[in-house]
């Protein structure tokens, strides 16, 4: 699962995040990757490790909230093929970054799935 993050308290710095997944011997990953980008256009010349996940998750969601501060993952698959219904938020604060579960789950556990933005005007979600 991939996305672009801006560090909250820093503006012109923004990471590519690459996390989760699995590695070619089949293990579902925790690890998360951070490729740092500077508002110039600077690409930082490697990717450095960033927090773990708090389970190992493939085949899940990602998006970025608006305003992009925020990369959520949702659902997907964890150790044991079992399907998540979990909300992670990726922030980063001063180049420090961090996951937390949030407390809202989705309503059916779910992998293998796409999500997209779409402007409150053309989505009717209630």
């Amino acid at each position: 699962m991939c996305g672009l993050v801006k560090d909250s308290t820093m503006t012109s710095t923004t990471y590519v995040v690459a996390a989760g997944g699995s590695h070619s011997s089949g293990t579902f990953l925790r690890s998360t990757e951070l490729l740092q980008l500077d508002s110039d256009g600077t690409v930082h010349d490697r990717w450095i490790e960033g927090p773990s996940l708090p389970v190992a998750i493939v085949a899940g969601g990602a998006i970025v909230t608006p305003g992009g501060k925020d990369l959520l993952i949702m659902g997907g698959e964890s150790n044991g093929n079992h399907q998540l219904a979990s909300i992670y938020r990726l922030r980063c604060f001063r180049k420090s970054c961090s996951w937390n579960e949030t407390q809202k789950k989705l309503a059916i556990p779910r992998s293998h799935f796409v999500i997209m933005s779409l402007p409150s005007s053309k989505a009717d979600c209630e």
